[in-house]
């Protein structure tokens, strides 16, 4: 591999490495690729998203995915728009690679009525949507940024989510828009157990949700800082990864980094997705397309 550049920053005293280089030393715990915001459909472009694009760019990267060969695949939501059967054009494509693929649910996948979240959470081989595993010294947990949101398909949610975002606009609250999900109390409460039983028993943690919740931004979750203050109480996670904001983005709050992974949808011509090695000391991101690459310590 081409020798590049490597750019050391110091951020809130921890160290992110914002490069392009040849392989670390040594031998990663796990990989892992990360996709985002794919938004498949026969649509003509709009602005910068190019929608009936995505599933050829996702067809090239999956393809170079299989050559990589990483554990598996993480899909952070909004596969697709406008129809359910977009988002099985999806599924169907990734069904063709013979590489596992975890699912978080994105605000997209939530507007094709109760059939769509339905669907959504039976990718997720879960109950609610969301769920953990444990490899290699680590949990990963996945989130539902969706089960309290004004535009869920179900009455109660839909009502909680609404009232939230209701407070939110009177208080002028910059991430009060229709578009963003909130968590539930009973997913902060998994949430401050998966952590705290995680670290009794010695495991660092990533975390993967459709929303962001740091920094501030018009995008992140309606209860974002109810989600910070959990994982404050913890000292054990490395990283939370997000989509939905198709720009990208970066942030570091008490340690732990908050990355923001470009959506595959923002390019008439280029993917945008990640291949991610964990080891024992930081992640080795390695950009693909539109996605930048970088390490970040830990």
């Amino acid at each position: 591999m081409r020798m590049k550049r490597v750019i050391a920053i110091l951020i809130n005293g921890f160290v992110m490495i914002a490069l392009s280089t040849a392989n670390p030393q040594g031998q990663p715990l796990f990989s892992f690729a990360l996709i985002t915001d794919i938004h498949y459909a026969e649509l003509p472009p709009e602005g910068g998203r190019f929608y009936e694009k995505s599933l050829n760019k996702l067809r090239a990267s999956l393809s170079q995915i299989s050559e990589m060969a990483p554990e598996f695949i993480i899909n952070m939501g909004d596969m697709a728009e406008e129809s359910m059967n977009y988002s099985t054009s999806v599924t169907n494509l990734f069904d063709e690679y013979d590489i596992k693929v975890y699912h978080t649910p994105g605000n997209h996948d939530y507007y094709f009525g109760r059939s769509g979240v339905r669907r959504i959470i039976a990718l997720t081989r879960s109950d609610n949507g969301y769920y953990s595993f444990d490899l290699n010294g680590f949990r990963l947990i996945f989130l539902n940024g969706n089960d309290m949101a004004p535009y869920s398909p179900f009455i109660r949610e839909r009502r909680e989510g609404a009232r939230l975002l209701e407070s939110m606009m009177e208080e002028g609250a910059v991430n009060a828009r229709e578009y963003n999900g909130a968590i539930s109390d009973n997913q902060l409460r998994w949430l401050d157990e998966e952590l705290e039983s995680s670290y009794i028993e010695g495991l660092k943690v990533l975390i993967f949700c459709h929303f962001p919740v740091y920094p501030s931004g018009k995008y992140n979750l309606l209860n974002s800082e109810s989600v910070l203050s959990v994982i404050e109480r913890h000292n054990n996670v490395v990283a939370w990864f997000n989509g939905h904001n198709h720009g990208g983005g970066y942030g570091n709050h008490n340690m732990v980094h908050f990355i923001t992974m470009r959506g595959m949808v923002e390019s008439e011509t280029l993917p945008a997705w990640a291949l991610v090695e964990v080891y024992s000391n930081r992640l080795w991101i390695h950009g693909q397309g539109r996605e930048r690459s970088q390490i970040v310590a830990y």
